[in-house]
């Protein structure tokens, strides 16, 4: 999605959940390597942008981070993955995105998204097991 239709669901779509790409299944653990569909729900946009600075536009690089981004485990939050991107264009910032599959409906969440400094980052990846490194573009 593009800025002003992020700015659109933050702003009209209050109660409803977005698809906004896919992980493979083999991240949470789980036999096979099919890909389970990630859903952002407006709580989520709501508190980024109340809580944590975010405007609307900062969620274009929701798939960039999730194509691109570092896969970590977190060991304080076990059950969660957490994606780490740098965005040089437009933002120039790190984004952190974390993501949990729902053990009932075994659907995948976005629990939180984030801008992060890069000491903070590599703080947090020397905790952590890392999944999938994070991958550069030719850009």
């Amino acid at each position: 999605m593009d800025a002003q239709s992020w700015e659109r669901f933050y702003k009209v779509c209050t109660g409803l959940d977005v698809a906004i790409g896919f992980i493979d299944a083999s991240y949470f653990g789980l036999p096979g390597s099919y890909p389970h569909k990630i859903y952002l729900h407006h709580d989520v946009v709501a508190k980024g942008v109340k809580n944590h600075q975010l405007e609307p536009a900062h969620f274009t690089v929701l798939e960039d981070t999730l194509l691109r981004g570092a896969i970590l485990t977190d060991p304080r939050r076990p059950k969660h993955l957490n994606l780490y991107h740098y965005n040089q264009e437009p933002f120039r910032y790190w984004f952190m995105l974390a993501i949990k599959q729902c053990r009932i409906t075994s659907a995948v969440y976005v629990t939180t998204f984030f801008r992060m400094r890069q000491k903070d980052v590599l703080r947090r990846i020397k905790k952590a097991k890392i999944l999938r490194t994070h991958i550069e573009t030719g850009a």
